[in-house]
């Protein structure tokens, strides 16, 4: 009896060190239905509870909680992730920069709450049009669609294409009937820039040019673009402060 109940205190105790020490997979195996068996029953449904909570917890660090969506951070670790593995074989992807037209028109009519159900139906109609792990939600009404490909550009299109056939009919949200448009920006690794930070930046350029364009439209990075919208604003930027603290400017009444 000694023998035994001494393995099963030395069992215990193996398994509180590895818990103390983060390892919440480690399980008591032998139990018996002494008083220390009912200890060690107790001991494994703790750490199942902890190792639970924790699953929870880390979803909330790369998941989105109003869509479902993966976030943020998990983009940014996701194309990190890509790129370096391209790094040889220099495949290509697209990021896909999409927008909700008309969305802060939406919020200011029919209230946040209405603008919640609209942001969290559009992002489940993504998930099942797209594979889950390529979809994001970046901020906002703003997502991340990546597809990755070889040579065949056509793809970036077609997935496009298929997102606004998905929205060609009216969303039944909260007792309404709207329709839903989006306007998309596209940039192409390695085409347009070979890091995440460029490439979203590019994307979110040329979503600006879409939505510039009337809304409801696609619109691919160019350098001329970028040219035109980055570097002469940020020039103009620098001269008009130059030109009020030289007291350059003047106003006149015509």
């Amino acid at each position: 009896i000694l023998r035994r109940e001494s393995r099963l205190l030395e069992d215990i105790h193996a398994c509180t060190e590895e818990i103390a020490a983060g390892n919440l997979n480690y399980r008591i195996q032998k139990t018996d239905r002494t008083e220390l068996g009912h200890i060690s029953e107790n001991i494994n449904k703790i750490a199942e509870m902890f190792q639970a909570k924790n699953l929870i917890i880390n979803s909330f660090n790369t998941t989105d909680v109003l869509t479902g969506l993966q976030n943020r951070s998990k983009l940014y670790e996701h194309l990190d992730d890509i790129i370096h593995t391209r790094e040889k074989g220099r495949s290509r992807f697209a990021v896909m920069f999409i927008d909700i037209d008309n969305f802060k028109w939406l919020n200011e009519t029919l209230g946040h709450n209405f603008g919640d159900a609209v942001l969290a139906t559009f992002g489940t109609l993504l998930k099942e049009q797209l594979p889950e792990n390529s979809v994001f939600r970046f901020s906002g009404d703003e997502f991340i669609v990546v597809q990755e490909f070889d040579t065949d550009y056509s793809i970036v299109y077609e997935v496009i294409e298929k997102l606004h056939r998905c929205f060609n009919n009216p969303l039944e949200i909260m007792n309404d009937k709207i329709y839903i448009k989006f306007s998309v920006g596209v940039s192409i690794y390695p085409d347009d820039d070979l890091t995440t930070d460029m490439l979203l930046r590019d994307a979110d350029l040329a979503l600006h040019r879409a939505k510039d364009s009337g809304k409801d439209r696609v619109a691919f990075y160019t350098n001329a673009h970028k040219n035109k919208n980055v570097y002469s604003k940020a020039a103009l930027a620098q001269s008009l402060n130059e030109a009020l603290k030289k007291e350059e400017l003047f106003l006149h009444y015509q």
